[in-house]
């Protein structure tokens, strides 16, 4: 559906030059569009993030994707309306300019990031990209220890198994479904939590021509451990080889961004501490997820080597525990 008149309508349409699809929001629940704007002569680029809430209603009530679907646009808005602003200007993101109503369409009208030369990033990312992303994670989570998280996912990540039951009970029997609920509430219960992003992909991902990185798609942000983030974005971008050559080398500069970054912030918290829970706790971050891709998608790439060795060690952790 083309929701350019919905977005004239809401930006004053006599300075509104073009509305481009960038591309639609996962199973037709809205659309990213590019808007140039011409206003006395000056020219300006924003993006308008369309939620076309009629969709959002009309599927079945009891439909559990449909509603965590609803849920994480909902938990976005409040995202960008009350806490985004708890982030500096450094952890790099786009603003929101105004939320807008029209009908039955809900617009979040944003910078646009492209205007500060940040651009998407390849499938493939380069180790620098990696480092960049990785360091953006490392201050959102040092920032997020200390940002107010009413009104957001009381457990961060769109693969939590709170709310991926349907995929658990497809799993077939095995030492990893058997452990699946232990590794959930390891991680809940785990003393360092601070806001996570919760889909922490490279696609999620825009960099500048120095590898600086900046991030968008606020969906399932919540509670959580920041290493969730990184083992997603992680295994997002690297194959197995790829893995076994870097996956020290990538975890251990995340560490060394995070102590940096809560030194920055002044913010109390014992970096050696952080690190050593949350060194311990990737084993299960890597489970959790592969809990989530076997249930969801048997036979998907990221269901490698690398990431079944690191199940195999959380679940050895567990019979210790």
């Amino acid at each position: 559906m083309d929701h350019s008149k919905h977005i004239a309508a809401a930006i004053a349409p006599s300075t509104l030059t073009s509305c481009t699809l960038i591309q639609p929001l996962w199973a037709d629940y809205g659309g990213l569009y590019r808007v140039e704007l011409n206003e006395l002569g000056c020219h300006s680029s924003l993006i308008a993030k369309v939620i076309h809430n009629s969709v959002l209603t009309a599927k079945e009530a009891n439909d559990v994707g449909h509603l965590r679907k609803c849920r994480s646009y909902q938990i976005e808005c409040h995202w960008y309306q009350h806490t985004q602003s708890n982030y500096p200007n450094s952890v790099a993101m786009a603003k929101l300019i105004d939320l807008i109503k029209v009908d039955d369409i809900t617009i979040l009208l944003m910078e646009d990031l492209g205007c500060n030369a940040y651009a998407p990033v390849d499938f493939e990312p380069t180790l620098s990209q990696l480092n960049g992303m990785l360091d953006w994670l490392a201050q959102f989570h040092s920032v997020g220890f200390k940002v107010p998280k009413e009104g957001l996912w009381p457990q961060g990540s769109y693969w939590h198994l709170d709310t991926r039951l349907q995929e658990w009970h497809r799993m077939p029997e095995s030492p990893l479904k058997a452990g699946a609920h232990s590794i959930d509430q390891t991680l809940k219960q785990a003393e360092f939590q601070t806001l996570i992003h919760g889909d922490a992909k490279v696609a999620n991902f825009l960099c500048d021509p120095n590898d600086n990185a900046a991030a968008v798609d606020f969906q399932y942000v919540g509670s959580g451990v920041g290493v969730q983030d990184v083992v997603y974005l992680i295994g997002s971008a690297l194959d197995n080889d790829q893995l076994q050559r870097h996956y020290s080398t990538l975890i251990d500069y995340y560490f060394s961004q995070l102590a940096q970054h809560l030194g920055n912030t002044l913010s109390g918290m014992d970096a050696s501490a952080i690190e050593a829970q949350w060194r311990q706790l990737l084993p299960l971050c890597w489970a959790d997820f592969e809990r989530f891709l076997t249930g969801w998608k048997p036979g998907h790439w990221k269901l490698n080597a690398f990431s079944a060795e690191q199940t195999q060690i959380a679940l050895r952790q567990l019979t210790l525990s």
